[in-house]
């Protein structure tokens, strides 16, 4: 609620040093809901963590009093030698050692910090609810029989711990926070978040022998600093170049100061001497240095898996721009396929997890939009009971990469100057506002005229709007029609305007048509959601007495 833009759900990137798996041997991050514990540490202010558990405030003390007592102690040597810094020096240092003297008994300031570790932890304890069930025979003879239901103590075997003073208070201990109490556990195991960690990690470069991956830049670092060496040289020979010399013989008979960029006159002593008044010869730029330079990026962008802009540039032949950026999207995605796939899994994690949150959290209504096929804004009530049915979330290929409009639009007017898409495809890739109103105006334009040149002949006003009615529906609504005989024939046409009766419109029996699909369509659609209900509750059951089993060795 306190998230005043983004969302209600906050994706935190923690940094590694920030967290911890235990066991520590892990060596896959797709394992790492697996582990039996998982650690987030991160500090906050003093005055926030005393706010935030008011009750143990008294008892909450600063970093700084922990590394105290750890015997950290630190003391600044004054490396000048005496007697040459002088009163100021002296003043100087006289000050500090005052200002420093009494730190350990200093009060405590709004600087200080705190460091909070959050403990996830995989507790499997149990505990045994009793029930009696009384049951009557055919005497009437009433027997009271106890039943023990053995469930977890956690939701999910998932328990959050929270401690700070190096570990020695405990600020916290709760179930699973990421499961709704009020919700029924039958529904709540359904969910994402029942069983698992609210973390998911990712590696750039994957290492079998640990989870932490391998880092880019280990294999970049000596690279880099060729690159760097050879870049530098080149500046070197570059500004020498831009510093030329002046040779100016003594027995020219000019004097230096002569020798400006201002327009003058000369006069050496004679020809021979004149000649003598010339720039240096500046020296070339070796041509393995620029070689090495290149060498250099190439193997750079080799190794990182990565590419240069330059290769969108081919010699003697014109790259158009969205062509360019197409064979570097498919490049990109050639290169670095492991670290698309990592990142794609990463992504699909949050998706799921916010699901949870929304199955367990959305208790009151809320309205989201979106954009309908006819590329207008539409709207729609969600609420967290609509969504605890069985979801499968996936990415879909690509999907995490930039996708280039113009690409798309340069390639429907390509298609359409070519007759290959007609108007209405063109238009929607170009995403024009209102399309579908200008397809129809367009359609109907061409229609109109011959309607006008057929009514001057004589033809009756009913087959007018019969035409303009046929000419407003889809290929797709009126082969719908055809084969479900909702649009009327010619001959009943004619039959009905020599009888003096109006014809049957096909557009309204069209919408008729559609209106009864629709229904049809969204019960289908209630009725497979039940059916995968009821599915995802017997398996839910299934599992609740593997675990009971398990439980029971």
């Amino acid at each position: 609620p306190d998230l005043e833009e983004g969302g209600e759900v906050e994706t935190i990137v923690v940094d590694p040093f920030h967290f911890g798996v235990y066991p520590v041997n892990w060596t896959n991050p797709r394992y790492l809901q697996k582990s039996l514990a998982v650690l987030h540490y991160y500090p906050k202010s003093l005055n926030e963590v005393r706010r935030m558990y008011p009750d143990k405030a008294s008892e909450i003390k600063p970093d700084e009093d922990i590394l105290k007592e750890l015997g950290d102690e630190r003391r600044d040597i004054n490396t000048q030698e005496s007697g040459k810094g002088g009163l100021l020096t002296t003043f100087a240092s006289t000050a500090y050692n005052i200002i420093n003297f009494n730190k350990g008994a200093r009060d405590t300031s709004d600087d200080d910090e705190v460091l909070l570790v959050e403990a996830w932890v995989k507790d499997y304890r149990t505990v045994t609810d009793k029930t009696q069930e009384e049951l009557v025979d055919e005497l009437g003879n009433v027997t009271i029989i106890e039943n023990e239901i053995t469930r977890p103590k956690y939701p999910g075997y998932i328990r959050r711990v929270t401690v700070c003073n190096a570990g020695q208070l405990v600020l916290e201990d709760t179930p699973n926070p990421n499961i709704n109490p009020n919700m029924p556990e039958e529904q709540a195991m359904r969910t994402y978040l029942w069983d698992k960690f609210p973390f998911a990690a990712a590696n750039s470069i994957k290492d079998t022998a640990c989870g932490w991956g391998i880092s880019d830049i280990e294999n970049l670092e000596d690279l880099n600093v060729e690159f760097n060496k050879a870049l530098s040289q080149l500046v070197l020979i570059k500004d020498k170049v831009s510093r030329l010399k002046l040779i100016n013989p003594k027995t020219s008979g000019v004097p230096n100061d002569a020798l400006t960029n201002f327009p003058g006159i000369l006069n050496p002593v004679n020809a021979a001497e004149g000649n003598g008044i010339r720039y240096l010869d500046y020296p070339r730029v070796p041509a393995d240095l620029q070689n090495a330079i290149s060498l250099f990026k190439d193997m750079f962008f080799l190794v990182s898996g990565s590419f240069d802009l330059d290769m969108a540039r081919e010699p003697g032949r014109a790259v158009l721009a969205y062509k360019a950026i197409a064979a570097l999207l498919e490049r990109v995605n050639t290169m670095m396929r492991g670290k698309v796939r990592s990142y794609s899994r990463l992504i699909r994690e949050r998706g799921r997890m916010y699901l949870s949150m929304v199955q367990n959290f959305y208790t009151e209504d809320r309205w989201i939009t979106y954009k309908d096929p006819e590329g207008n804004d539409a709207y729609r009530k969600i609420n967290g009971t609509d969504f605890r049915i069985p979801f499968k979330l996936t990415v879909v290929t690509g999907s995490t990469m930039p996708v280039s409009k113009i690409q798309l639009r340069e390639e429907a007017i390509a298609l359409f100057e070519k007759q290959a898409i007609d108007q209405e495809e063109l238009l929607d890739h170009l995403e024009w506002s209102g399309r579908s109103e200008v397809v129809k105006r367009m359609k109907q334009g061409a229609i109109g005229q011959l309607t006008e040149k057929m009514a001057a002949l004589g033809m009756p006003e009913e087959f007018a709007q019969y035409m303009n009615a046929l000419v407003g529906m889809k290929d797709n609504d009126f082969k719908r029609a055809i084969r479900d005989g909702q649009v009327p024939k010619f001959e009943e046409v004619i039959q009905a305007v020599q009888s003096g009766e109006p014809p049957p419109d096909p557009k309204e029996e069209s919408d008729i048509m559609l209106k009864q699909a629709e229904a049809r369509a969204r019960m289908a659609e209630a009725a497979r959601f039940e059916a995968e209900a009821q599915l995802a509750a017997q398996k839910a059951i299934t599992e609740k007495i593997k675990q009971q089993v398990a439980v029971a060795g």
